[in-house]
């Protein structure tokens, strides 16, 4: 994680604590200092990224490009003290944790499947609804019930906090609705709105989509060994073809080499053929053998079938192959990441 990463992960941070100082001592902690100094870090890296992009004006009105533009654009207010003004400085504190939001989806798109990454993306797409509102309503519930009469205060349970905007948000976005918590200021309302037509458009649209790309993947690309202590398990890869596979078992699951069970674990980068689900559910090997479809060069395959524990790694090659030298060099590297991983 680079500086500007962990700068924008603080800045949420100390977003949060501020919220529960007052306005009065935030420039004595240095909050307000700390916020300014964000601002013209953000300003100084936006105007070095629209100077470096070839195409700016492309770069210009994309969105990750307004949304900087959104949170720098609080320095024009700089020494503001009415309230719209100082709201809308606190909703742009807020927009920042979209940064923070970019950096985490960067991470859980290296290295894994579409239907995992589906699911971080719904996952975060649930956390940056609540956490963006939970600031905005107490931004704007806040404010309101500052200027409200006293003879009302104490039916509004005084100051709202972040916490309680975050519990409300979550009892709204499950659908409960308690009651026990409610916006009472009628942009806090305007915002409750909009939450509930983004959760009804935008969250069923991704689980739709994660539900299509669960279909699209085969049973044996979601399949797992479990790996067991008494019964040990070999790694199957290669080029594994039905006749040299059928030969192997023979000799493998042959009464002279003991009565203990065994297990062997099946990768390829491909589904069954008709041929080789025939012979995994032969009733002679069915309870022995597992297919798991995956890249033996992959960790996460590697994962799957258990490679850390496995009693040994066999890989298969197919004799009447046209390019040997092809088929070995595929067979070497395929031995050389599994021992890289084991190892």
């Amino acid at each position: 994680m680079c500086i500007r990463d962990r700068l924008s992960f603080v800045s949420c941070v100390v977003y949060v604590i501020a919220t529960y100082v007052s306005k009065e001592t935030r420039s004595l902690d240095g909050f307000e200092g700390f916020d300014l100094f964000i601002r013209v870090y953000y300003l100084v890296e936006y105007c070095l990224k629209l100077y470096t992009s070839q195409h700016r004006f492309q770069f210009f009105i994309s969105v990750n490009s307004i949304v900087e533009l959104i949170t720098i654009s609080s320095l024009l207010l700089l020494g503001a003290t009415d309230q719209m003004a100082m709201e809308y400085i606190s909703i742009t504190r807020i927009i920042r944790s979209l940064r923070v939001v970019r950096i985490i989806n960067r991470i859980f798109k290296i290295g894994d499947t579409d239907v995992s990454r589906q699911i971080y993306t719904i996952i975060l797409t649930v956390m940056t609804l609540i956490f963006v509102t939970s600031g905005v309503l107490e931004v704007f519930e806040n404010d309101y019930r500052a200027v409200i009469p006293k003879c009302r205060r104490n039916s509004l349970n005084g100051p709202t906090t972040f916490h309680e905007m975050i519990y409300f948000v979550m009892v709204t976005l499950a659908t409960v609705g308690y009651g026990d918590v409610v916006p009472v200021s009628e942009m806090g309302r305007l915002c409750v709105m909009v939450l509930i037509v983004i959760e009804i458009v935008l969250i069923p649209k991704q689980t739709n989509e994660l539900i299509r790309l669960m279909g699209m993947q085969s049973v044996y690309a979601r399949a797992f060994y479990k790996a067991n202590s008494e019964v040990p398990h070999i790694i199957i890869c290669g080029q594994v073809e039905v006749g040299a596979l059928n030969n192997f078992c023979n000799e493998l699951f042959h009464p002279d080499h003991g009565s203990q069970d065994k297990n062997a674990i099946i990768l390829q980068p491909i589904d069954p053929s008709a041929e080789m689900e025939m012979f995994l559910h032969n009733p002679q090997y069915e309870l022995f053998l597992t297919y798991l479809q995956g890249n033996p060069m992959l960790e996460r395959d590697l994962k799957r079938a258990a490679a850390t524990k496995a009693r040994s790694c066999v890989l298969l090659t197919n004799k009447y192959v046209s390019d040997a030298y092809s088929a070995d060099h595929r067979n070497i590297l395929t031995g050389l990441s599994i021992k890289k991983y084991v190892y």
